[in-house]
């Protein structure tokens, strides 16, 4: 919708959603409501036609989180390994890896972060 703004208030307690109608609408809402208004679009995004990219542009970062914490276990239905990371915007993400595809993430973290460390023990959130 063009002309749809967002605002944060100076306590930043607040987010006001201004509608370009006539008359103008405000939606003042709490980071309550701001959770679930993304949880609901985000459930919403999910249903659409996707015009994003199937895979990764590789080009930018924009809006990159810098060492979120993070979280592994099992999925006791399906045994899939679970991802969760803690995202600043969206509070925490799970995400179901089956068995290659977790052993695969799991090389690509250790090429790209360079020496791997000794294992210890069970997985550990950071």
């Amino acid at each position: 919708m063009p002309g749809l703004s967002f605002m944060l208030s100076e306590d930043h307690k607040w987010v006001t959603i201004s509608f370009p109608t006539e008359p103008p609408i405000h939606l003042q809402i709490d980071a309550e409501e701001v959770v679930m208004m993304i949880e609901r679009l985000g459930y919403f995004r999910a249903q659409m036609p996707d015009g994003r990219p199937s895979e990764w542009p590789n080009t930018t970062l924009r809006g990159a989180g810098v060492d979120p914490r993070w979280a592994t276990g099992r999925d006791t239905v399906g045994g899939d390994t679970v991802l969760q990371l803690c995202d600043a915007r969206f509070g925490w993400l799970a995400y179901l890896l089956p068995p290659k595809e977790a052993k695969a993430l799991g090389e690509a973290l250790v090429a790209n972060g360079g020496q791997a460390e000794p294992n210890d023990g069970p997985p550990r959130p950071n």
